[in-house]
């Protein structure tokens, strides 16, 4: 590779400090992207429920639906606890109460919506 030992260039990537790449703008940015991408349109590819009704999860079960995203997001990356936070979080209404996933309410897309946001809001995305 013609490089000098310990003494190779710099990558023409990401910088290596994330003063440059994390702050409160690049998380609004990703939760721009995820309600963006989540809301029905003409286009099947901005449209992210396609992939889940392609997966063949069961589109009413919180732990499906975030596992599902989990791994699209994270590719599994991420602790048990927080899995289990992000499901709670989808199985719950705006005021905390249980709330059942049911896909053909009005408020489905918005909770589901709702989790991505969260789960891109959350510290596993700077890791990406």
């Amino acid at each position: 590779l013609n490089q000098f030992l310990f003494l190779y260039p710099t990558p023409e990537g990401q910088a290596e400090t994330g003063s440059s790449w994390l702050g409160s703008t690049a998380l609004l940015n990703r939760i721009l992207f995820a309600n963006y991408a989540m809301q029905p349109g003409p286009d099947p590819v901005a449209n992210l429920f396609n992939p889940m009704s392609d997966a063949g999860i069961a589109l009413d079960d919180p732990a499906a639906v975030v596992d599902f995203w989990l791994a699209r997001l994270f590719q599994n990356g991420y602790d048990l606890i927080d899995r289990d936070i992000a499901i709670t979080y989808l199985s719950q209404d705006a005021s905390g109460l249980p709330a059942p996933l049911l896909p053909l309410t009005p408020g489905y897309r918005q909770r589901v919506r709702a989790l991505v946001a969260f789960l891109l809001s959350s510290p596993y995305s700077n890791k990406q």
